[in-house]
């Protein structure tokens, strides 16, 4: 291992800390959970799309450590696709070397590792889990762009020496700190009710807490209607936020986001045989926003069989750029038989890949649609213990998604986003009817109400 390579991309050990560059970045609101989590005794697997702004979180934790009093030369980062490194193939087992030779050295000291793109390397699930088994002082804090789909084949020799945590594109509250919007601090007390208090109906502290914030958002009416339109259409990936480059839209989601995933990461930890149709379903998911999989009809358009169809849907999903809800039901079987939906990651890369007109005849129906991926996104990062899934009974009767929590009632939530949203919601009222759910949500362009049983709340307050 070139150990020039690795003092450059360590600048704390001699200047004491972070670089400007990532000194200066939005606060992630993962970043403290990531860093309070550090183990010796399990690894921290940080999972997210590209450009998602993992290296960011990792040198943010770099910055916490810091300033809680670790040792600079304690801390050892590693962007492992840097060629500058030397070869892939020793450079774990180099870079334990190099910390047990030149940080350990005995003194039982705790060393932080971090490593940047671990996918990269070859077995490094296998390093880890030696470096934990052995009782070394070392605490494991990874990121990959490849998704699940690396952290499921590396289940069987991590199981229970790992946790997962999802970096998902910046929320609303995130986003609006990097534009300094005046609504920011605003949106990041909403975003701390869902962080204390969890996702549930708006009842007790949490309708409590909410309305006390829905009074305090009186005299920024405007900013936040600006501020939301102005996220449905942008999303939430940094790079694209900040406008970077000369790249459209459309260019810079393709080019250096879904064809990178489909031609990167994609080959180097998963077999397929017909890439022309995995790239044909991927652009088709990812463009028509939020909808129902007709599997037996996706099949027939794309020439393959379902069971490849189905193949493709799981490698897409665990790319995290897309994700495939179940339906709802009550047993195994009622699940199996619904159909699935599917979800994009972010409504930047649908707007660029679709090429809706949100300006016209209908643009409210899109920003309904995108509205559902700002929702979805928001159960994600909220409700990290349990599970999100859809349900639709006929034609018509559907809710656009049901989380179900680990312990405790489950929340029928919909997107209302038209000129009427009064009333009760058809789909909600039958969902709740038929399964005995005293409460629902209603997520809509604005008004806030706790009053009803199909409670209603602005989307920016899914901050």
């Amino acid at each position: 291992m070139n150990l020039s390579a690795l003092e450059a991309q360590n600048p704390w050990w001699v200047a004491g800390q972070v670089p400007a560059a990532m000194r200066d970045t939005v606060p992630r609101r993962l970043t403290p959970s990531v860093a309070a989590g550090l183990s010796p005794d399990l690894a921290t697997v940080v999972l997210g799309p590209r450009r998602v702004g993992k290296t960011v979180l990792l040198h943010q934790v770099v910055r916490r450590l810091l300033e809680g009093g670790v040792a600079p030369r304690s801390i050892v980062y590693l962007s492992a696709d840097d060629p500058l490194l030397g070869p892939t193939a020793t450079l774990f087992e180099e870079l334990l070397a190099f910390v047990e030779e030149r940080l350990l050295g005995g003194s039982g000291e705790v060393v932080y590792v971090l490593v940047d793109e671990v996918h990269v390397i070859a077995d490094w699930p296998l390093w880890v889990k030696r470096s934990i088994d052995r009782g070394r002082p070392l605490v494991w804090l990874v990121t990959s762009s490849a998704g699940s789909m690396l952290h499921r084949g590396s289940r069987e020799s991590l199981a229970g020496r790992a946790r997962d945590v999802r970096l998902l594109p910046f929320s609303l509250a995130e986003a609006a700190a990097l534009v300094r919007s005046p609504a920011a601090p605003l949106l990041e007390r909403c975003a701390g009710v869902w962080e204390s208090q969890g996702v549930g109906a708006l009842v007790g502290e949490r309708a409590a807490a909410l309305s006390r914030l829905n009074d305090e958002a009186l005299g920024l009416g405007d900013e936040l209607t600006r501020l939301s339109r102005w996220y449905l259409r942008s999303g939430g990936f940094p790079e694209a936020l900040a406008a970077a480059g000369a790249l459209s839209p459309r260019e810079y989601f393709w080019q250096t986001l879904v064809e990178r995933v489909l031609y990167v990461d994609v080959p180097a930890v998963a077999r397929v045989r017909q890439a022309h149709v995995l790239r044909e379903l991927c652009l088709r998911l990812l463009s028509q926003g939020p909808a129902l999989i007709n599997i037996e009809r996706l099949a027939s358009e794309l020439g393959v069989t379902h069971v490849t169809v189905a193949e493709y849907l799981g490698i897409i999903e665990r790319t995290m750029l897309d994700f495939i809800l179940p339906r709802y039901a009550t047993t195994l079987a009622g699940m199996q038989r619904g159909g699935k939906k599917s979800v994009p990651v972010d409504t930047g890369l649908v707007v660029a890949l679709s090429g809706w007109d949100l300006g016209g005849a209908q643009g409210a129906a899109f920003e309904g649609r995108l509205a559902e991926v700002v929702v979805h996104a928001w159960l994600r990062r909220c409700a990290a213990a349990g599970d999100v899934m859809h349900w639709r009974a006929r034609e018509g009767v559907e809710v656009d998604f049901v989380f179900v929590p680990q312990g405790g009632p489950v929340l029928p939530i919909e997107v209302k986003w038209g000129q009427s949203q009064r009333g009760r919601h058809r789909g909600l009222a039958e969902f709740q009817r038929r399964y005995g759910v005293a409460e629902s949500l209603m997520v809509v362009r604005e008004g806030f109400d706790v009053a009803a049983a199909q409670a209603s709340l602005p989307l920016w307050m899914l901050a």
